[in-house]
């Protein structure tokens, strides 16, 4: 009772066993116990938040400790205070009689309890007589009585399988009740028996005594099923009654638990079911030595106090490495139990853990790479299991990394990117990551990099000052640049053209931003210029003159300028042209000799040839051209054409045709000039059909009598003809026309010879070879004779006679020999 007082009288709702750091929350419940004159409250069991736990929850970790009035058997993985079953009343008199009994006739047995406590079981003696194999199974209760007979309902009741009886001999069984019955000391109670179905053969016989040899009751029967009863005092029947007698207090001293290295203890949480009028508290004891000695005391460090409230701190034993705890188990009625399903202390590992990082220099290249080597280890004294390694390079940074373990460490073997690692380290281990990583060729200003270290959940760091390292650098740039600088000849012409190709570059490793890019050109050269970037370069689009630009330079970009120039024609000797590169202030180039290109020609006075196209001359002909009186060149074909004597500049050139193709006329333009520096191939020649006319004459005319009409005609030429006599020295004789078709008409009206000229000229620009008109619709002519006769007179008047013109007939064919056209229309065109 000293212990229960100590104590109290907890209750709590068992949780679920197995578990480590079970939490269960429940308000407090105060409780009048009239016996212990206190309040009583329910415990709170709380987890233990990042620390390692070592818990008993199996039969096996229970029985690894001490127990004291505790039972570890029973409910296997629970502490319970030992119980055991008593005897308090029993009739073991009778031998092999026995009376029956049946489904209706029910029978019993009343007794007076002789000590209070649960009736859990209660033993009878039966045998079934021609029951076969399958006796009906019975039913056992226990009733209260009243003037010495059963009555009301079951108080408790059981099933006892009938098989048990099937052999047909006697046989004792002993029922437990699933639900245990109160007896209270100095009651009468009855046990009641009868098969749940009529049996076959003889029936069931329950063994007795006679003469009745049990004083405290005797036997009773009903034969309506219960509902009236009367006593037989003559006769008891065998039976045993079972009271379960429970300890009031026991302890139950846990094994050793090693903290390892940690000294650091956290709490002591358990998980446990208080029916009323139990409890369940704990004290604990520690010690350097796993011997001992070990001096339980609760939360005060006294042995008078107890730990009654499940997550209670058990930091007064900080420093100690070994622990053990001692759980008290109370009950203020013996017929009830408290059970305690599992405890649990819990300790929190020390590592000190720290990262050291380094790459060696206090200064990094932009567009460069760094090597960062980050070592994290554990000086202990506990293991580090699941710790995080982690390093978010900064973004001008692109990296790679790999890592190896020693002393026991573990850690990815490598990866890219940002390092966020889960790692292991035992105490004395460690893990080193080499990251290669890249810097922008951007990157200005400074480079901070760091590494950090945390240790996992319940593991505490006493040292968190060196769990973050950080390594920074000044960023400096540096840049390779280059140019180059060619025409693409060694030789130039006075007064000819140079072209420059100038390329800048920057083979890096830093970008540049204002470089200059600059080429002061020789006076004798006029220049302008464009220029393109690649690779990200960028510079002016266009200027002329010197060049002298600002340009921007990352790293493997490129800018190149094209550089027209025109060299003086009194320029003389050799021709040196110079570009540079220069880098802004601020980047430094390691290179400096590749920063200016030379580019150096001869100068010359190189003659120039004269050429240029011949169009129009027909297939099968030829012309013949001279320049300047004596370089002739015979051309067969439409087409370009260049005489073999080239020209100096600053000399003339003057083309001319020597000889012309037959039937064709050949005209030059743009064909003189003064040589400049390029080759002249712009001489136009132009070749056209020549024109002719050819006739038999008019024939013999008559005055008075009217011409036929007469249809001069014409083949050749380009187009449509236009014919016409308006010549006034040679014009046609008197009363005839000619219309612009060529149509000769009329009546002759005056006799006498005549010279006629006719004229006919086509629309396609030819000309008679022997009359040039450049550019003008040619005219071709032919001079007609004839006689006009005088007329015949009538018989009244005399008509004068036409007589012979001396030309029989006019047959006018106009015959165009043109070399490679035709005519087209006969359209008149003046």
């Amino acid at each position: 009772m000293d212990a229960i007082k100590k104590l109290g009288v907890l209750s709590l709702q068992r949780l679920h066993r197995g578990m480590l750091n079970k939490t269960v929350r429940s308000a407090a419940m105060p409780m009048l116990l009239g016996l212990l004159g206190m309040v009583l409250y329910v415990p709170v069991t709380h987890s233990a938040v990042g620390a390692t736990c070592l818990a008993d929850t199996t039969q096996s970790d229970f029985l690894a400790g001490v127990p004291t009035n505790v039972d570890l058997n029973t409910s296997p993985g629970d502490a319970t205070l030992t119980h055991a079953l008593v005897i308090d009343q029993q009739n073991t008199e009778g031998t092999t009689t026995g009376t029956g009994f049946g489904a209706s006739n029910w029978t019993g047995q009343t007794f007076i309890s002789g000590m209070t406590g649960r009736l859990t079981q209660a033993e009878v003696q039966l045998f079934c007589n021609g029951c076969g194999a399958s006796p009906p199974d019975l039913m056992l209760s226990v009733r209260a009585t009243s003037a010495g007979l059963p009555t009301g309902a079951d108080l408790a009741n059981t099933t006892i399988p009938g098989t048990t009886f099937a052999s047909g001999t006697t046989a004792s069984f002993t029922a437990t009740f699933g639900t245990p019955l109160t007896l209270t000391s100095g009651a009468q109670y009855a046990l009641v028996l009868r098969p749940v179905s009529a049996p076959t053969g003889s029936g069931y016989f329950w063994i007795r005594s006679s003469p009745s040899t049990y004083s405290s009751g005797s036997r009773v029967v009903a034969t309506n099923s219960g509902t009236s009863w009367s006593t037989d005092t003559t006769r008891d029947y065998n039976f045993k009654i079972y009271i379960d007698q429970g300890y009031s207090s026991g302890n139950l001293v846990s094994s050793l638990k090693d903290a390892g290295a940690a000294t650091d203890w956290d709490a002591l949480t358990w998980t446990s079911i208080t029916p009323a009028n139990t409890s369940v508290g704990f004290q604990a004891a520690g010690s350097s030595n796993p011997a001992g000695p070990f001096n339980f005391v609760g939360p005060d460090g006294t042995a008078d106090t107890y730990f009654q409230t499940s997550g209670s701190s058990l930091s007064q034993f900080n420093g100690l490495r070994y622990l053990k705890y001692k759980a008290y188990l109370a009950s203020a009625d013996t017929a009830l139990t408290p059970t305690l399903n599992d405890a649990t202390v819990c300790f929190v590992p020390l590592a000190d853990l720290s990262v050291t990082q380094t790459e060696g220099v206090t200064t990094a290249i932009a567009g460069g790479s760094v090597t960062y080597t980050i070592t994290a280890s554990n000086a202990g004294p506990s293991d580090a299991i699941g710790a995080t390694v982690a390093d978010t390079f900064p973004a001008s940074l692109t990296a790679t990394w790999t890592c190896a373990g020693s002393g026991g460490g573990t850690c990815t073997a490598s990866g890219s990117g940002n390092i966020h690692d889960t790692v292991n380290l035992p105490a004395g281990g460690s893990v080193t990551y080499t990251a290669s990583a890249v810097l922008s060729a951007a990157a200005t200003g400074s480079l901070s990099n760091t590494a950090t270290v945390a240790a996992p959940a319940g593991v505490t760091d006493p040292n968190p000052g060196n769990n973050s390292a950080t390594d920074t650098d000044t960023i400096v740039r540096s840049a390779d640049l280059s140019i180059t600088n060619t025409d693409g000849v060694t030789v130039v012409a006075a007064g000819g053209s140079v072209n420059y190709t100038i390329t800048a570059s920057n083979m890096g490793p830093s970008n540049v931003a204002g470089a200059t890019v600059a080429d002061t050109l020789p006076a004798s050269l006029t220049a302008h210029w464009t220029c393109v970037g690649a690779g990200g370069g960028t510079c002016t689009a266009a200027g002329s003159g010197n060049i002298n630009d600002t340009v921007n330079l990352p790293a493997g970009g490129s800018v190149t300028y094209t550089a027209s120039a025109v060299l003086s024609a009194a320029a003389t000797g050799t021709l040196s042209n110079t570009a540079t590169v220069a880098a802004p202030a601020g980047v430094t180039d390691p290179n400096p000799g590749n920063n200016s290109a030379t580019d150096t020609d001869s100068i010359s006075a190189l003659p120039r040839s004269v050429g240029g196209n011949v169009s129009g001359l027909a297939t099968g002909k030829s012309v013949v051209l001279q320049n300047n009186g004596g370089d002739n060149l015979t051309v067969f074909a439409n087409g370009v054409f260049t005489f073999a004597t080239q020209v100096t500049n600053g000399n003339a050139y003057v083309v001319t045709v020597l000889s012309q193709p037959a039937e064709q006329t050949c005209t030059v333009s743009q064909g003189s000039g003064t040589m400049g520096v390029s080759n002249v191939s712009d001489v136009a020649v132009s070749c056209v059909s020549s024109l002719a006319i050819t006739t038999t004459g008019f024939g013999s005319l008559q005055v008075g009598q009217a011409l036929s009409d007469l249809q001069l005609s014409a083949s050749g030429g380009s187009g449509s003809y236009l014919w016409s006599a308006a010549d006034a020295a040679q014009p046609l004789p008197a009363g005839l026309s000619l219309s612009a078709s060529g149509l000769l008409t009329g009546t002759p009206t005056s006799a006498g010879s005549y010279s006629t000229l006719i004229t006919v000229a086509d629309g396609g620009g030819t000309s008679q070879r022997m009359s040039v008109t450049t550019k003008a619709a040619a005219t071709a002519s032919q001079v007609f004779t004839g006689m006009v006769a005088a007329a015949t007179p009538t018989a009244a008047t005399p008509v004068p006679s036409i007589g012979a013109w001396g030309v029989a007939l006019l047959n006018l064919i106009a015959v165009l020999s043109v070399l490679g056209f035709r005519w087209r229309n006969r359209s008149a065109r003046a």
